[in-house]
Formats: C-alpha cells, sequence, structure tokens
C-alpha cells in the first residue's frame, strides 16, 4: 500500500514539473507589430460617388510602431471586390494586384478590368515593412463609378428656351432656378442624382 501511495506522489510531480515547464517554453518574445495602411482615399476622396476615370487613384497613409522599431513599407497588395463583404471572405472578383515590391503609397492606378457606369468596388490593401513582416488586410474603402458614356445619360436637358441671358445692357442675368417635387412610394434603398451643366448663350448682335 505504501508502495503504490509513493508510485503515484512520483507520477504526479513528474506531471506538474512537465506542465511548469511547458509554460516557460510557451513565452517567447513577441513578434514585431507590422506598419499599417489606414485612411484609404480614391481619387484624393474618402468613400466617393460619380468617379469618372477607368482608373482612379488609389492612396493610403501608414500607421507605423512608435516604439523605435523599423517602419517604413517594402511592398503592398491591393485587393478589390464588388462587395465588402466579398472582402471580408477573402474574394477579390474586381482585381489583384499581387506582392508589389515599391514603397509608393499613393498615385496607384486602379489596373483591374474595365469599369462600368454606376459599379460600386470595394478595396483594401496590405503592406509589408522594411523588415518583412506582412500587416494584416486593411479596413476596407469604397468607391462608386458615375456615368461613363454619353448613352448613359437618358434624360433630356431642363431649360427655358424664352429665357433671356442677357440684359439690355450686354450684361448676363442670373441663371435660371428649376425645381421639381415628387413623392416617394415605400423604403428607399438607395438614391443617386447625376446632373450636367450645360450654358447656352445667345449670340449677341453687334450694333451698327
Amino acid at each position: 500500500m505504501r508502495s503504490s501511495r509513493f508510485t503515484t506522489t512520483i507520477a504526479l510531480a513528474t506531471t506538474l514539473g512537465l506542465a511548469a515547464s511547458g509554460v516557460a517554453s510557451a513565452s517567447p518574445h513577441p513578434r514585431p507589430e507590422a506598419v499599417r495602411a489606414v485612411d484609404l482615399s480614391t481619387d484624393n476622396q474618402t468613400n466617393p460617388i460619380g468617379i469618372d476615370s477607368q482608373a482612379p487613384l488609389l492612396a493610403w497613409k501608414l500607421d507605423a510602431p512608435q516604439d523605435g522599431r523599423t517602419s517604413g513599407q517594402r511592398a503592398y497588395e491591393i485587393r478589390a471586390a464588388h462587395t465588402v463583404a466579398q472582402l471580408r471572405r477573402g474574394i477579390a472578383d474586381v482585381w489583384k494586384s499581387g506582392k508589389v515590391d515599391s514603397s509608393a503609397t499613393n498615385n496607384i492606378a486602379f489596373a483591374g478590368d474595365a469599369l462600368r457606369s454606376r459599379e460600386s468596388v470595394a478595396w483594401q490593401v496590405r503592406v509589408w515593412d522594411a523588415d518583412g513582416h506582412a500587416s494584416g488586410w486593411s479596413s476596407p474603402a469604397t468607391w462608386e463609378m458615375g456615368l461613363l458614356n454619353n448613352s448613359d445619360w437618358s434624360a433630356r436637358w431642363i431649360e427655358n428656351a424664352s429665357y433671356d441671358y442677357t440684359r439690355p445692357d450686354g450684361s448676363e442675368t442670373p441663371l435660371p432656378v428649376f425645381g421639381k417635387s415628387f413623392t416617394v412610394h415605400g423604403r428607399v434603398a438607395k438614391a443617386r442624382l447625376y446632373m450636367q451643366c450645360r450654358v447656352v448663350k445667345k449670340p449677341r448682335v453687334a450694333s451698327t
């Protein structure tokens, strides 16, 4: 009976010793946090709508550690999808830049498939610092395309054909103001107003 109790005590002590040893070995120095991409912008705007360029310029800022470790950007990777939800699932069906060895953080031209009028794009970026440590993906940013082709415009010009844009003395009169009210039936999920402005001046008749 004494021998059995002694054996159990030895086994328990051995088990505790291994557990303590495991705790000690599981505390290495933490990996340095890499520089991060923040404040994403498209054509110098935050989440813009009405973009009319097929190659909008993307940019971001760097949020580097403040403890004196090496920072800076050595490479970046951009991915883009039609929705933020797709990005969060790792889907990039609009563009994948792949890893690009560059320190550039602005004027990065979109180089994915041709963009369409009214198309929505969500994008994000990750960067590698000077030591080769990769950051996580940034928070997503978005942009929305405007109307790119003349055929996209289906409305008629709003005008008053009888309006006289000049006073008798030849100076210009203030532009007229047009307005219209309407009622929306049902819940509005999304609304966009696309506008073009055109000023037509009547030719002046020279006096003789």
